[in-house]
């Protein structure tokens, strides 16, 4: 049975645990289990889920993909699972969540979803600058997911 398993970091990053599960229930993915990693603003979120990680992995029912909240959690994640001798993506999958540039240097090079920064920064000029917007508009503008070597189909049990 495939499983997904969401690692939570940071406090700032945690709604992103819902949406990730609504997802999965909207499009029928196998139902996430949510790691809390337990990472706090002035903790390193890369060494908080590498030690999250024995209680992923070692569980009867391991995950057959691994979804950080970010790509720093995403690379502590699978320096954990490289140092266990896991192989990536044949053993499972792994991805980040914010397109950072390490990501495309770590071996496998890291799948993940990227924000628009570029966009972010200039709408938030934009709403800045514009006389009359309200400081509460919410602007949602789309991610860009950047495929590279650490996903792949789900194994077969």
């Amino acid at each position: 049975r495939d499983s997904v398993v969401f690692l939570q970091e940071e406090e700032d990053i945690r709604d992103r645990a819902p949406a990730f599960k609504q997802y999965c229930t909207k499009f029928h993915v196998a139902s996430p289990a949510i790691h809390d990693c337990k990472a706090n603003y002035w903790e390193n979120v890369y060494t908080s889920a590498k030690n999250a990680m024995p209680a992923v992995w070692n569980t009867a029912n391991r995950p057959t993909a691994i979804l950080a909240a970010s790509d720093m959690g995403a690379l502590g994640a699978m320096k954990w699972l490289l140092e266990q001798g896991v192989s990536i993506p044949s053993e499972v999958s792994i991805m980040g969540f914010d397109g950072i540039d390490l990501g495309n240097f770590f071996h496998p090079r890291l799948t993940s979803v990227a924000q628009p920064y570029y966009e972010i920064a200039t709408e938030v000029l934009r709403l800045l600058t514009t006389p009359g917007i309200s400081s509460h508009q919410r602007v949602t503008l789309p991610p860009k997911l950047i495929i590279r070597d650490s996903t792949a189909a789900p194994r077969s049990n």
